[in-house]
């Protein structure tokens, strides 16, 4: 499978770099006349490879921007996610939950909350078989962030991602290498449509 991270690899360093923020767009231009080829992300932002021309464009303070390094494994799972499921995502149900006279009512809270905690639930067990494959388990992160939309939409209510992930990786019960893999695949994960 063609993955666009082919365009950018070009070798020059062992890490990307993911860049979004208010002014990616004019930083990816910048980058792309410099001479440095950059994939832009349906999710904002963009990805580049870590080397030359970008990053005296990231450190010139001239952009309003944020960046991140990543693994280049990183940035292939994000390719392989995107390629795989990226057709498959519809927004239509959250839209249609957003029209409720109700939603993002304070009635709705405790509601919202008991769904949030059988979610967590689900989403560990999910994890819990599924460990030792990478692809499956950034397969749970999207179910889960699309589940967690839907209740969004459903409720009008969301929680920072601080708030329900680190209780799924408690539950889950991973510590150390393992635990860094898990986080890092949720990362790779987000960007995958």
């Amino acid at each position: 499978m063609k993955i666009r991270l082919d365009r950018v690899n070009k070798g020059a360093s062992e890490n990307a770099v993911h860049v979004w923020g208010p002014d990616f767009e004019r930083c990816a231009l910048a980058a792309e006349i410099a001479g440095t080829p950059v994939v832009r992300l349906e999710s904002g932002g963009f990805f580049a490879e870590h080397a030359g021309a970008l990053v005296t464009l990231l450190d010139s303070g001239k952009f309003e921007i944020q960046h991140e390094l990543l693994s280049w494994e990183i940035v292939k799972w994000r390719e392989t996610g995107r390629a795989l499921f990226r057709d498959a995502v519809v927004d239509l149900e959250e839209e249609e939950h957003s029209l409720d006279p109700a939603w993002g009512t304070a009635d709705m809270s405790v509601q919202h909350g008991t769904a949030l905690e059988k979610l967590i639930g689900e989403t560990s067990q999910r994890l819990k078989l599924v460990l030792s494959d990478d692809i499956l388990v950034m397969c749970c992160w999207r179910v889960l962030d699309r589940q967690r939309g839907l209740l969004t939409a459903q409720y009008g209510l969301g929680h920072e991602d601080s708030h329900f992930v680190q209780p799924i990786i408690d539950a889950v019960g991973v510590t150390g290498d393992e635990k860094t893999r898990i986080e890092q695949l949720r990362i790779a994960s987000l960007a995958w449509w």
